[in-house]
């Protein structure tokens, strides 16, 4: 049963009694007007609500309760935000940093999974570590792998963090350790798996085909091809000898052959240049993540690939370590692929074996007799 603030709370004339003696406050409404005033500086705020049983008031314009009690003697304050709208307004923050919409549909999936059952975001630290630290009952073993840990914290963090500057909530991430960083290779195609898959193309579909060969030739993401946050490949994004993506990284320039412009501009059937190039098998919505990974498996399958995991980012770093392989820098190779940071594209140095025996050859060409 819920009551106006203005009605008498037990806990607002403890509150008010310890506010006179401090000669601080007037009483307790200034008290929390304050208190408000600085957790929301703009616009001006009133405290008119409604209380719950426990004593938190619910802004309703703001999806925000604020509790104050007497602990030992002295006032405490706890703020909560509901889950709804502490993830809105999130996004939005991430949308001003001019975030991209792959971006930002990565940090709602990961959030939007974590507060699901919470109607308020949990500040305590046990509840974050209960999720991103679960483990199989059966095996005993993390739920999810070492990066995994690592990728949710980091949003966590941030998303933790945005809260704290905005309405002043505890952040239960300054408590949580960063998990390490797991060093390991991407899985990838070797020359000879990719000539298998590139032998089978003809027993393909004509729509599969031509999203295996622009995966293996590009390198593009799969949220670059299939995104349901609106970054799709269009017709219009076809170019003379060059991609237009946007993506992750924003918008970059991915060169092409004449041979796969062509195969792509042959999916446009009359539709018009604003419609994605791939649609799904049995509609004329656009293809999605599930769909691009169901053709990449498909793939796999017919040509008995084994051993190597089955997914479109499979295929973007055997175009990285193709790359190399075939003589190109590094330097470009990060552009073609739309990492901000160098240190990401140096990892395919590390597959790329050919590339390291033709440069210690080329070193020792003048010790040959």
């Amino acid at each position: 049963m819920t009551k106006h603030i203005t009605e008498g709370l037990d806990w607002r004339e403890q509150k008010a009694r310890v506010l006179a003696e401090e000669d601080e406050f007037e009483d307790l409404k200034v008290a929390v007007e304050k208190l408000l005033d600085e957790a929301y500086p703009e616009p001006p705020l009133t405290i008119e609500g409604r209380t719950d049983e426990l004593g938190y008031i619910y802004l309703e314009d703001r999806g925000v309760s604020v509790h104050q009690r007497i602990v030992e003697d002295r006032p405490v304050t706890q703020i909560r935000v509901k889950s709804a709208q502490a993830l809105k307004e999130f996004k939005e923050s991430k949308e001003f940093e001019g975030r991209s919409g792959y971006t930002r549909y990565g940090y709602e999936n990961m959030l939007r999974r974590f507060l699901a059952p919470y109607e308020y975001v949990p500040t305590a630290e046990i509840f974050v570590l209960a999720f991103i630290g679960k483990k199989d009952p059966k095996t005993g073993r993390f739920v999810f792998c070492q990066n995994t840990r690592r990728n949710y914290w980091l949003r966590f963090s941030s998303f933790y963090n945005f809260l704290e500057q905005k309405f002043g909530t505890p952040n239960p991430m300054r408590r949580i350790p960063i998990p390490d960083e797991e060093k390991k290779l991407p899985e990838h195609l070797n020359p000879e798996q990719r000539a298998l898959l590139e032998s089978v193309l003809p027993r393909l579909s004509e729509r599969d085909r031509v999203i295996i060969k622009l995966l293996l030739e590009t390198g593009l993401r799969p949220g670059e091809v299939a995104d349901p946050k609106g970054h799709l490949l269009r017709f219009c994004d076809v170019f003379q000898n060059h991609l237009q993506v946007s993506g992750k990284s924003g918008q970059r320039i991915v060169p092409t052959t004449d041979d796969l412009r062509v195969k792509l501009l042959s999916q446009q059937n009359g539709r018009s240049v604003d419609s994605p190039v791939f649609l799904s098998d049995n509609s004329d919505t656009y293809l999605t993540m599930s769909g691009l990974r169901k053709v990449v498996r498909r793939g796999f399958e017919v040509a008995g690939i084994k051993g190597v995991k089955a997914c479109p980012y499979t295929l973007r770093h055997s175009f990285g370590a193709d790359f190399l392989d075939r003589g190109g820098d590094v330097a470009t190779l990060q552009k073609i692929m739309g990492h901000k940071n160098i240190k990401t594209t140096m990892i395919y140095t590390h597959i790329s074996d050919r590339q390291v025996v033709d440069a210690f050859r080329k070193t020792r060409e003048d010790y040959i007799l």
